[in-house]
């Protein structure tokens, strides 16, 4: 039987981040092992480190055909979808874009402003976690986990600004654990020193308050339990935060610009004081990851396939 050939559009970097593509590197992953594709990857934006088993499924340009083509961007044009259309059916992932309308098949894992005039309510079945956090988990099913004992872990994108960090770190509560993302690596800003080799994934399980802005890594905390401390870099991102402020226990939502590190820090300690969060199994994480997966394959093989 010969495998179902997709093409997988994404892109990393600017107001993209990396979460399209971790999301789209966990579809693929997940494809490629459940079920009869042949995956390839077109990045169009950014230049995020791929992982050695990805490295093969990067395309520079797109083939003449194709039997689907998933596009995971939100910024699509009228032009490009119609090109996109003559190759093959094309998926439209959180796409914003003029060229939205285009396909009969878009989906919203994530939710768009309710200014928007395109504004669809996100399919939360279908959501599509990240593909390094996916790992992390099926690493954690082997550990005992039984407490939070990192008070806060900050994520503000893949490299912050050094200025933002010298504010948050004003915010910090005294005499609590706190760890920063950035690079791909764990540093502790205060309290003790972490175990060598601890994974993204375990950090946000042993996490009290993630404090990070609307993206894949708030998505990713809240499924692992923590609350959530808001600090968004434009106005779009809190208005996408307000859209799940109250189901994904959201207790600070601020932007750079107006960012008060005394009033984040009141917020923090007074969340931390209750000290009453308790840790999520990483078998439950595990089948809530899996769920999303399937049931977004099962609509390719449901209505492309």
């Amino acid at each position: 039987m010969n495998k179902k050939k997709i093409v997988i559009i994404t892109g990393t970097g600017g107001a993209l981040g990396t979460g399209h593509f971790q999301r789209m590197m966990n579809l693929a992953s997940y494809m490629n092992e459940k079920h009869d594709f042949e995956i390839s990857f077109l990045i169009k934006t950014g230049d995020y480190p791929v992982p050695a088993e990805f490295s093969m499924m990067k395309i520079s340009s797109l083939p003449d055909s194709c039997d689907l083509i998933i596009r995971d961007m939100r910024d699509s044009t009228k032009q490009e979808m119609l090109s996109l259309s003559g190759i093959a059916p094309v998926i439209a992932v959180d796409d914003a874009g003029d060229g939205k309308n285009c396909t009969e098949n878009s989906i919203n894992l994530l939710p768009l402003p309710s200014s928007s005039s395109s504004a669809i309510k996100a399919d939360y079945s279908r959501f599509l976690y990240g593909y390094t956090f996916t790992l992390g988990v099926k690493e954690l099913i082997r550990k005992n986990l039984n407490e939070r004992d990192i008070d806060i872990t900050i994520y503000a994108g893949f490299s912050p600004p050094p200025a933002l960090l010298v504010l948050i770190g004003k915010s910090l509560p005294e005499n609590n654990r706190a760890v920063l993302l950035s690079a791909g690596k764990p540093i502790v800003l205060t309290g003790d020193p972490l175990p060598d080799n601890i994974t993204y994934s375990e950090i946000l399980a042993r996490t009290k308050i993630v404090m990070t802005h609307f993206g894949l890594t708030m998505f990713e905390a809240h499924i692992c339990g923590c609350l959530i401390a808001a600090l968004n870099p434009t106005p779009y991102h809190s208005e996408l935060t307000e859209t799940v402020r109250r189901e994904m226990k959201i207790i600070h939502l601020t932007e750079y610009s107006s960012f008060d590190p005394v009033i984040m820090g009141d917020d923090l300690m007074l969340h931390l004081k209750k000290n009453n969060i308790p840790v999520t199994s990483p078998e439950e994480i595990l089948s809530s990851i899996n769920n999303g997966l399937e049931n977004f394959t099962r609509y390719i093989y449901k209505n492309l396939m």
